[in-house]
């Protein structure tokens, strides 16, 4: 396969299909590849290399997610009296703040944030870095 398709499997899966749904379907619109031994020998390869960047990465996470323990991101914004501030906080924001501090370049979307943050004070974000790897991290919303 090279590409994903619902009903049959994911990118580099080797499927066994009927031979005129791969000549006339598959095979024209590129989604599929006739599965030869220099092919599979490829897919293989790059398995292992993208396996091996994975565990690479988990243990940079694992590394940094001790740290980040320790880690505050502090935001001033300006607010009313009652410790609302003008605007939000967003994953984004954060993704951002961490990178600038940290240069652990994290997605928005692995920073766990149900609702964007309003309220001055501390907040506890989690992070979302991989299978087993979830630190948080503090956020102090300081008003201006």
């Amino acid at each position: 396969m090279t590409k994903d398709i619902k009903s049959i499997g994911r990118k580099n899966d080797v499927k066994d299909v009927s031979e005129g749904y791969a000549r006339n379907f598959l095979f024209p619109k590129g989604l599929a590849e006739q599965a030869t031994a220099s092919r599979l020998n490829e897919i293989e390869q790059a398995e292992k290399r993208r396996l091996s960047e994975r565990d690479k990465h988990e243990q940079q996470f694992k590394k940094l997610g001790g740290k980040l323990k320790d880690i505050t991101l502090s935001f001033a914004r300006k607010g009313d009296k009652s410790g609302t501030i003008f605007g939000s906080i967003s994953a984004h924001d954060i993704a951002q703040a961490l990178k600038e501090k940290t240069q652990l370049e994290v997605s928005a979307k692995q920073v766990e944030l149900p609702h964007a943050l309003k309220k001055a004070g501390e907040h506890l974000v989690g992070l979302n870095l991989g299978p087993g790897l979830r630190p948080t991290l503090k956020v102090k919303i300081e008003i201006v």
